[in-house]
């Protein structure tokens, strides 16, 4: 969700950022996710302008969904989640990892690193981006992620707190995290070792979008999506899966779907 930079903004950052991750490093990791979806409640309720906007656009995009309340709710909550989760993701193992997450067709994944030359599971920036990296850490996957880290845009607060403490904090998670912006070998090393890398279609957030784009017909929209999958799947013969992670009652799941063709060709 983005909104612009302002003191308000500052302040709830540092409240965010100090007592708030205080407190939720030292719950239990479920507890934790209560305490980020409370956040979003109020954040719900306090909106006005933004609650209007969600309503509008998923009436332009799914006109026949009924329940558009609940689902503007879910996305206040689910924003707080995927944007604080990094506070208790270095905890989480092998353990405790089922208490928060589960996977449905990780078959599938396994099924295609049999092929030995690695896997991409594409997801996009919809549910908590980072918990399936975790959650494939703690089961012993060889595994990196694309991303594109940057404090383009914050203020001086949200760079010298927000964006510090968050680079430190997807610094403790056991899998690395490779700048698109960087040199892009560490990636391709991995999925000849018949690795996994995890890497988004829909850009890198706030419209920024690095190398070539296929823009599609998406609800009624022209919307750009991001064509790097296909390129390192034709360089590199991976095969590429569809992934995304939803709500599960009060946990979330990840859904690895079928592979888009058995040569890794999208």
């Amino acid at each position: 969700m983005i909104t612009s930079e302002g003191i308000a903004r500052d302040l709830l950052r540092l409240i965010v950022w100090y007592p708030v991750r205080w407190l939720t490093t030292a719950l239990p990791p479920r507890a934790g996710l209560k305490v980020f979806r409370v956040m979003g409640d109020l954040h719900y309720f306090a909106s006005k302008g933004k609650k209007a906007l969600l309503k509008r656009n998923l009436i332009l995009g799914l006109p026949s969904y009924g329940d558009a309340e609940s689902f503007v709710r879910g996305y206040f909550r689910n924003h707080y989640v995927n944007q604080l989760i990094i506070f208790i993701l270095p905890k989480l193992n092998k353990k405790n990892m089922g208490s928060v997450h589960s996977f449905e067709g990780l078959p599938r994944l396994d099924d295609a690193l049999k092929k030995g030359k690695g896997a991409i599971l594409l997801h996009s920036h919809f549910g908590p981006t980072h918990i399936p990296l975790q959650a494939l850490v703690a089961r012993g996957y060889k595994v990196m992620q694309l991303g594109l880290p940057t404090d383009e845009g914050l203020s001086f607060i949200g760079r010298r707190v927000a964006f510090r403490l968050r680079v430190r904090y997807e610094g403790k998670i056991q899998a690395r995290i490779v700048s698109a912006n960087s040199f892009l070998r560490p990636l391709f090393e991995n999925l000849k070792d018949n690795g996994i890398v995890l890497m988004t279609g829909d850009g890198a957030g706030r419209n920024n979008f690095i190398g070539k784009v296929s823009t599609e017909d998406f609800l009624g929209r022209k919307v750009p999506f991001t064509t790097g999958a296909k390129a390192f799947a034709e360089k590199t013969g991976a095969i590429v899966l569809p992934m995304f992670t939803v709500t599960d009652g009060e946990a979330y799941k990840t859904v690895i779907h079928p592979a888009l063709s058995d040569d890794g060709r999208m």
